[in-house]
């Protein structure tokens, strides 16, 4: 009996990130609506790495550094990413509801 090998197809964030923006710019939102749990996941990674940020030892900041900016290069295409850092990285500000 031989082994059998599983190949996986599973995107990375930047790739998923990529498929997203592409189908969301082409008006595509019947299959944006049903990423859209997918979408809120990364986020709220994001969102826990932020708060993790300060507790990270200088090894771990640097591979974590080393990741976004990995994953930037593929969402972007080519486009140089912006600025990582422990000093660089944003967090969004808190909406009062009045948009923009």
């Amino acid at each position: 009996m031989t082994a059998r090998t599983m190949i996986d197809l599973t995107p990375s964030w930047s790739e998923f990130g990529r498929l997203y923006a592409r189908l969301a710019e082409s008006g595509e939102l019947e299959a944006v609506g049903k990423l859209r749990g997918e979408l809120a996941k990364a986020m709220a990674a994001a969102q826990a790495l932020l708060e993790l940020g300060e507790t990270l030892t200088p090894r771990q900041i640097a591979l974590r550094d080393r990741v976004l900016q990995r994953e930037l290069l593929g969402q972007l295409g080519g486009l140089p990413p912006p600025s990582v850092g422990a000093d660089t990285v944003d967090t969004p500000s808190p909406s009062n509801g009045e948009g923009g």
